[in-house]
């Protein structure tokens, strides 16, 4: 065994021809002995590592598979200021003469005894906390999972492979978070990665009797070098933590990508302004201009502070007519003339004249489009070469109607191109909602046509074509299938859909719409990209307890302020209600839960909180904490959480938001007798807590 590099802890690299070790002999955690596994060709063979090479910020191991066609490189650099080490594979043709395709690549424990350990403890006592733990994507409809925090599983499983850009990063932790690991993707230039885990099936020194992190190249045919070629890994970042919340575990990892990337989240205008989307609350597909604009000359009048105005799906001219109905939204509509689009018995001007409109009101245009395009049209009859085909050659189809064309085809890169820049430069756009377009990049049947390109190089055209026809400051939401917070997509989104169409706003589709959130709360914001509820408005229909729990709800978790439905209708108090909603925009901090049993079980809280900086806006006006209570059952319930956790001391004066209402919370904690389904907002005092 080479011991080649320590950290300023008990922390050890340690490597030899099998793969290497991060482990702290100090608390007995870390990682034993993880080894490279190639398919080269076809055939799957294990890496044998020379002993590591030291640099000055670290090691390199190069290594081999069985036949020596292929070098592999692995560089392994410790993270400045924490016990975290960053590792990097690169792969090198070394044959001489020939060309090899690689398909997969993993890295995995190699032997019994090889893998996690989390210090002395019972198998039992492991958990495993990964965004897949709250998400399915399963057909016909979304379907929610549970708890977020769960015991490892008996059989294998594999995180981080769904159409739901799930968060790359695992954390390993004992039940109570005393020791703990994090895995996660340093980038997702060409690969994703994607983890595999079982629980060990009996006490020992590794947690897991499988574990492996797959460095996939999503939806390649195989990635062909040829002789002297390379292909450079996304890296692997690797922490060893103690007492840890599975709220906090990720806390490192972001502020390290933070100063490595160039995110949108720091800089969107969605920090601080408001956004309505002409979509939920009764208007769906009532897309008209007239209508349109009478919400608009509403909301520059009585609501200020939103300052985009997005007209959704049903725009185009398959809306009420051609191809049967509304359902006719997507980018075949575009072809082969993407100026023809529009249906102008909705839109007499055109979307340029209607923005042009918009725009005279004071406020910013923006645009819903979606790269999902139906098979029921002249696109697909002319170009079924253009569309994705599955591994076994199969037309790929959402339902059996709904297609996507290939983007590794240089004509249908074109053709987007063309479609885009129409649509946001010809058009005037200043913000676009992306909507159902993560399959097309994430399903993993699908096989692209283009030689060595990846599923990653079909995303960053299609982002980066956004971008360039969007202004420097314009706004690029990524909308359904739900998002579970890669912050990967911040390099070009400024925010995220984090949950299914709020619909209509009734109780049910509350409830639906808030159980994915909880693990995305505390990461998405100011560092990365600000994740979205979807819009805030007012169901008639249901009671104002049902209302105000909505608000409360798109208050506390820091997303954007989004905002539907018919505005200019709603009675005077709701419209007040909007108004303090959207003056008092700053968004993207951390929401906290200090609800356990959110994190173990249904994860629907009853206390989350909001902590604001000395300098933020909300701080300055004297706010410097909002706390947010809720009842999602249907009987009355005693609901709060003991001070400690919500990081208060001794009684506190706070306002009801919504009412003005002052009161105290008890020396002892926040706690509240609350009615069924109902919320309640508070704001504590910028100034010192009473005593």
């Amino acid at each position: 065994m080479n011991t080649s590099l320590k950290s300023s802890t008990a922390t050890h690299v340690r490597t030899d021809k099998h793969g290497w070790s991060i482990f702290n002999d100090t608390n007995k955690t870390g990682i034993v002995r993880l080894g490279t596994c190639l398919t080269i060709d076809g055939n799957t063979t294990p890496v044998d590592y020379e002993p590591g090479e030291q640099l000055d910020e670290g090691i390199l191991l190069v290594g081999h598979d069985a036949r020596r066609w292929l070098d592999v490189r692995t560089t392994i650099v410790p993270v400045p200021g924490r016990d975290a080490w960053c590792i990097q594979h690169t792969l090198v043709n070394t044959t001489g003469g020939r060309t090899i395709t690689v398909s997969d690549i993993e890295t995995r424990q190699l032997a019994d005894g090889d893998g996690i350990k989390l210090g002395e403890g019972k198998d039992w006592d492991v958990r495993y906390c990964h965004s897949d733990n709250l998400r399915i994507e399963r057909l016909p409809h979304c379907q929610m999972d549970l708890p977020y925090v769960r015991p490892l599983p008996e059989a294998p499983r594999t995180l981080g492979q769904g159409e739901d850009q799930p968060f790359p990063g695992l954390y390993l932790t004992r039940r109570d978070y005393a020791r703990g690991i994090v895995l996660a993707a340093l980038g997702q230039d060409k690969t994703f990665q994607s983890y595999t885990v079982q629980r060990a099936p009996a006490p020992g020194d590794s947690v897991l009797s499988t574990f492996s992190v797959h460095h996939e190249l999503p939806l390649c045919r195989g990635y062909r070098l040829g002789p002297g070629d390379d292909l450079e890994l996304d890296g692997m970042y690797v922490q060893i933590l103690e007492d840890t919340h599975p709220e906090d575990a990720f806390e490192d990892y972001l502020d390290y990508l933070s100063s490595i990337c160039s995110f949108r989240g720091p800089r969107t205008t969605m920090l601080d302004e408001a956004f309505y989307c002409s979509w939920n609350y009764g208007r769906f597909s009532d897309q008209y201009e007239d209508n349109l604009l009478a919400t608009a000359r509403f909301m520059a009048g009585e609501m200020p502070n939103i300052t985009y105005f997005l007209v959704d799906a049903g725009y185009t001219r398959g809306c009420g007519g051609q191809w049967g109905g509304t359902q006719n939204n997507f980018n075949d509509q575009f072809y082969p003339d993407p100026a023809e689009a529009v249906n102008l018995e909705r839109f007499p001007r055109g979307m340029k004249g209607f923005a042009d409109d918009i725009r005279s009101l004071g406020l910013k245009p923006g645009i819903w489009w979606s790269p999902m395009c139906r098979l029921d049209t002249s696109l697909f009859a002319e170009h079924p070469e253009w569309f994705l085909y599955t591994v076994d050659g199969e037309l790929y189809t959402i339902g059996g109607e709904k297609g996507y064309l290939d983007l590794s085809i240089e004509e249908v890169r074109d053709f987007v191109n063309k479609v885009l820049s129409v649509v946001l430069r010809d058009w005037s756009m200043e913000a676009l909602k992306m909507d159902f377009w993560s399959q097309q990049f994430e399903d993993r049947d699908i096989r692209l046509a283009g030689d060595n390109w990846t599923a990653l190089d079909s995303r960053k055209f299609l982002f980066d074509t956004i971008r360039k026809y969007l202004p420097d400051n314009g706004v690029f939401m990524t909308c359904v299938a739900t998002g579970m917070g890669n912050p990967f997509l911040a390099t070009h989104a400024d925010t995220f859909r984090n949950t299914i169409d709020i619909g209509a706003g009734a109780w049910d589709e509350q409830i639906h719409a808030c159980y994915w959130a909880l693990p995305v709360l505390g990461k998405a914001g100011r560092r990365t990209y600000l994740h979205n509820n979807d819009s805030v408005g007012v169901n008639l229909d249901c009671p104002d307890n049902e209302n105000f729990f909505r608000l409360t709800w798109c208050w506390i978790t820091m997303g954007i302020q989004e905002v539907g439905g018919f505005l200019e209708k709603l009675p005077r108090n709701y419209v007040d209600a909007m108004r303090v909603f959207t003056d008092n925009c700053d968004r993207g901090y951390r929401c906290l839960c200090p609800d356990e049993k959110a994190w173990r079980g249904e994860p629907l809280p009853e206390v989350l909180y909001v902590d604001y900086p000395k300098e933020s806006r909300t701080f300055k006006g004297g706010v410097r904490k909002h706390v947010a209570l809720f009842n999602w059952g249907d009987e009355a319930r005693l609901v709060g959480a003991v001070n400690q956790r919500l990081e208060l001391q001794g009684e506190t004066k706070v306002r009801d938001v919504w009412t003005g209402e002052e009161k105290t919370f008890g020396a002892d904690g926040v706690y509240e007798v609350l009615p069924a389904r109902t919320a309640k907002l508070y704001a504590v005092e910028a100034a010192k807590e009473r005593r």
